[in-house]
């Protein structure tokens, strides 16, 4: 398994996470279809966390609940907690950054996990500044959709500096 590391952090997870506890049960991910969050301005990323769960519970009952929360104890610039049980989904974060980072985290668990998951208690905040990626197209020609893709690459991966040579 892909958790079986030092300390009990996901190996599986990019960066990974300051702190990893892995828990006792497993979280399904058909069982989750919905989003709420106690933010209005957040509105986009939580779309983004609607369609990563959308038609996922095969009957037409409403699925278990994943929670976005405003934690202002979270003010590390790009901070978040996550909580995966078998009754909820909770995140934590203190600006759009870290629920921007929470999302990518689930992302990435469900990409590795996809049927279920081991259920997770994450810390983390982002340990450099400058987490970044070249992309040179005055030297290599990249189609649109090419470009598209490694942006949510960067997106996936918690990077926040795209530098990007134009000519």
């Amino acid at each position: 398994s892909v958790l079986q590391a030092q300390h009990g952090a996901p190996v599986g997870l990019i960066p990974q996470p300051f702190h990893t506890s892995v828990l006792e049960d497993s979280v399904r991910w058909s069982d989750y279809s919905q989003v709420l969050c106690t933010r209005s301005d957040w509105t986009m990323a939580t779309d983004r966390l609607r369609t990563l769960f959308s038609g996922h519970t095969g009957d037409h009952s409403p699925g278990k609940v994943i929670w976005c929360a405003f934690d202002p104890a979270l003010d590390r610039q790009g901070s978040y907690q996550l909580h995966l049980a078998l009754d909820s989904i909770r995140l934590k974060a203190g600006a759009i950054q870290g629920l921007f980072n929470g999302i990518s985290s689930l992302r990435q668990l469900k990409a590795l996990y996809p049927e279920k998951t081991p259920a997770l208690d994450i810390r983390d905040h982002p340990r450099f500044a400058h987490r970044g990626m070249l992309l040179d197209c005055c030297r290599h020609f990249f189609s649109v959709d090419v470009v598209k893709k490694y942006i949510d690459l960067l997106s996936l991966f918690k990077m926040n500096v795209l530098h990007w040579h134009l000519t």
